[in-house]
């Protein structure tokens, strides 16, 4: 694509060099950049893209895209912007055709139990075919599987992946939304079809610096969905700031939950060392399921993934069979055992309600002494 066929419609923008140039793709990582690219600045924590301008120039990058405050290399065209990445998304969707609109894309968003909610959604969708799947362990299109950068990559990397999804006959995306994206305007050109809340606690105060900006943060992902036919956010009734979130949504809401009333109720949970049983009661039907993951996060995240199946018409024995067949995710209540007569655990728990959440399933089964490391 040409340059200045990138930048037509691109507000509050300044062009120093030749548009007249043909982009052979974006990226943020100069480690990365290959001929005819285009190299994006972006300002970091540690580090600060615009120190590596001249290593993007050698490896034959045809433009930039830097803050307005800095200086490019005459050899190369500069795109300036105050924020660039309040524009990133919209050039990286831009350059690979819109891709998310061509998927049914899910975001999952919350303090916890986002990697387990994202894997059992995408495991019942994998009944209708190929899926996406974007997160902290890895990315995923069909049964293709790679590394990824975060728990939510940046915008280039996240449009580059959504186009290769559709290339490959992927309809199901699912992925996991983070704080720190939604703030960073990584998802801005997203299309979402679907937003879930697991929950939300404080984390993450050392970025957003007060809990009401954290909790803005996963808001903004419910208020870019659309108010439009087939699109919804799934809400943890039993969270507290489920109202909050209830009230930001313009689309259809359904919501989950154990303790209060909700559209897709667990009852009769059962804790026990190797799993969790649990009957769900809803709209469309009721049915028991019996999970080989253990603990009281496991049901939540269950009923966020049962709730969406439900919806998306997917079958309550098809929903049943997928969760049922799921092994332990690696680091979430994972168990060892080598012959020992006592329980450990492993658990990626690291926030003051994700931890509660992990004792308190440990102690439905172990009466004994709990060490924490």
């Amino acid at each position: 694509m040409l340059l200045k066929k990138l930048l037509e419609d691109i507000p509050r923008i300044k062009v120093e060099g030749d548009t007249d140039l043909d982009i052979s793709g974006i990226t943020h990582d100069s480690r990365k950049v290959k001929k005819g690219n285009l190299f994006i600045c972006l300002p970091g924590s540690r580090t600060d893209g615009h120190e590596y301008i001249n290593e993007a120039v050698s490896r034959g990058a045809a433009a930039v895209l830097m803050q307005e405050k800095h200086t490019a290399s005459r050899c190369i065209t500069a795109i300036k912007t105050k924020d660039p990445r309040r524009i990133i998304s919209r050039l990286a969707a831009k350059y690979y055709g819109y891709p998310s609109r061509s998927l049914r894309l899910t975001g999952v968003t919350g303090t916890n139990g986002k990697t387990s909610t994202t894997h059992f959604i995408d495991r019942i969708l994998s009944h209708t075919g190929p899926t996406g799947l974007i997160g902290t362990i890895s990315y995923k299109i069909g049964s293709i599987r790679r590394p990824v950068e975060a728990t939510t990559p940046e915008a280039s990397t996240l449009q580059e992946i959504f186009r290769e999804m559709v290339d490959h006959n992927v309809r199901y995306c699912t992925m996991e939304v983070s704080s720190h994206a939604l703030a960073l305007n990584r998802v801005d050109d997203c299309d979402f079809n679907v937003a879930v809340l697991t929950n939300i606690t404080e984390d993450h105060l050392d970025f957003h610096k007060t809990f009401n900006n954290y909790l803005k943060a996963k808001a903004a992902l419910f208020k870019k969905l659309v108010a439009k036919q087939g699109n919804y956010a799934i809400i943890n009734n039993d969270d507290s700031n489920a109202a909050y979130i209830k009230r930001v949504v313009s689309a259809e809401t359904v919501t989950y939950g154990i303790r209060n009333q909700a559209q897709v109720k667990a009852e009769a949970v059962e804790i026990k060392p190797g799993g969790v049983s649990f009957v769900i009661k809803s709209w469309a039907d009721s049915f028991s399921v019996n999970m080989q993951i253990s603990g009281l996060f496991t049901v939540y995240n269950a009923l966020a993934a049962i709730a969406l199946g439900l919806k998306e018409g997917i079958a309550a024995p098809v929903i049943k069979e997928a969760l049922e067949k799921i092994p332990c995710i690696p680091g979430r209540f994972e168990q060892v055992q080598e012959g020992q007569d006592f329980y450990v655990i492993i658990d990626y728990a690291h926030t003051p309600d994700g931890l509660e959440n992990i004792l308190f399933s440990t102690r439905q089964f172990c009466d004994k002494k709990i060490i924490t490391v």
